[in-house]
């Protein structure tokens, strides 16, 4: 059974807000439903329980994210995020971004469309704390009180009764790593409003004000895309060699002697493939250089 939770909730200490043992999650297709294949869940270690944040829901998806050991610290860490917020509700330092995000701060009609589009909310059980306008409205809160003239003063009144701290500040940042920026909500809201955008200006609020950020994510996915220009650190030279390997697979299985027209100069066409296909699937690019040359 779901308790209901409260938006407040997730700035109170103490205590897990969602026991993943007792979500009625979807199960499994045929033929991994049987009681036998459905894998349980792992608990946390104590010591990362200890190190980091688990109070969500039992998981942690920012390991990174490590908590302050005084209070002065963690006091810290809320101001950093505020500053944060104010920098991407700023059109000097988020100007590309800032139009679609207050649209989608200020027009929600909490219709609650979006709940059936979002495959995580659906797959929990419909779980209140994976509804894609809880995060959203927790954010949309905090804004209201700490980024709008008279906002500390009448929180009540004007939706900012959310007195942040650190509990809630990272709970709110693992939540939005709970979200995997589909944009399904986006899709089906009626008025075209975008909950992944405001998760992903949460993420962003971590690790361009805090630094942090899950490492996978980061250092084995953003930086080396930046560093090498794949997120895979595939450099040109080594996916040129790839090409040829893939170039002489074609014609050994087909006979036919197929290019790969890289960076080819008044092309009609633009194909991107997923970084990781050279490297782990790469019958699939080879496939598109088939097709592709049937019908040149």
């Amino acid at each position: 059974m779901n308790r209901k939770l409260r938006l407040q909730d997730i700035c109170q200490s103490g205590g897990q807000l969602v026991n993943p043992e007792e979500l009625e999650l979807m199960p499994l297709p045929y033929p991994y439903d049987a009681p036998d294949l459905e894998p349980s869940f792992v608990p946390v270690k104590d010591s990362w329980r200890e190190k980091h944040c688990a109070s969500l829901d039992g998981f942690v998806g920012i390991d990174t994210l490590v908590r302050p050991e005084n209070k002065a610290d963690e006091e810290k860490m809320v101001q950093s995020f505020l500053r944060g917020m104010e920098k991407v509700l700023s059109e000097e330092t988020n100007r590309s971004w800032l139009q679609p995000l207050l649209l989608s701060l200020e027009y929600c009609a909490k219709c609650n469309t979006c709940s059936d589009a979002c495959h995580t909310f659906v797959a929990s059980g419909r779980h209140e704390l994976y509804r894609p306008i809880f995060r959203s409205e927790v954010f949309r809160r905090l804004v209201k009180k700490y980024q709008t003239t008279g906002g500390r003063l009448l929180a009540a009144f004007v939706g900012g009764d959310l007195e942040l701290n650190w509990v809630g500040m990272a709970r709110l940042g693992e939540l939005a790593y709970r979200c995997n920026l589909c944009r399904r909500c986006a899709q089906t809201c009626p008025l075209g409003l975008d909950n992944a955008l405001i998760a992903r200006e949460i993420r962003k609020i971590f690790s361009q004000e805090l630094g942090i950020a899950p490492k996978p994510l980061h250092e084995k996915g953003t930086m080396l895309q930046l560093q090498t220009g794949s997120s895979t650190g595939i450099t040109k030279p080594a996916l040129l060699d790839m090409l040829e390997f893939i170039e002489e697979d074609i014609e050994e299985k087909t006979g036919k002697k197929i290019k790969f027209p890289l960076d080819k100069k008044g092309a009609d066409i633009l194909l991107t493939h997923n970084a990781g296909e050279f490297m782990a699937w790469p019958e699939n690019p080879a496939a598109f250089a088939i097709l592709f040359e049937a019908v040149s």
